[in-house]
């Protein structure tokens, strides 16, 4: 069964925004972005769908090392928005490999919504 890139690349691409987001309040600025994946070139892929996929799940590797379940807790407040929370359930519910810390995330989430 193969996976609809644009698809999962849009989910990808909430999450990455979430955890932007986290990282921007938590260390009170940007943080770079790996060229080919802001949020301004990938609205405008049309093409290279597996490529971007490809780095965008090895991106968020590492980002989910940086994001504690406390930061996601912290950010799901009654202002967040449940289509972004719902994108995170998402991304947590589909990881391969998932870890404990995926795990805690994952309940968090639920939870929210």
């Amino acid at each position: 069964m193969g996976i609809d890139a644009k698809w999962e690349l849009a989910i990808l691409a909430t999450v990455h925004g979430f955890y932007q987001k986290l990282l921007r309040d938590y260390f009170a600025g940007e943080m770079p972005i790996p060229a080919g994946l802001d949020t301004h070139e990938l609205a405008n892929r049309n093409q290279e769908s597996e490529r971007t996929l490809e780095s965008m799940q090895r991106w968020l590797q590492l980002l989910d090392m940086a994001i504690t379940p406390a930061m996601v807790r912290c950010a799901l407040t009654a202002e967040a928005d449940p289509e972004m929370a719902e994108g995170l359930l998402r991304y947590y519910a589909r990881k391969p490999e998932p870890s404990e810390l995926d795990r805690d995330k994952t309940d968090l989430i639920a939870t929210f919504l």
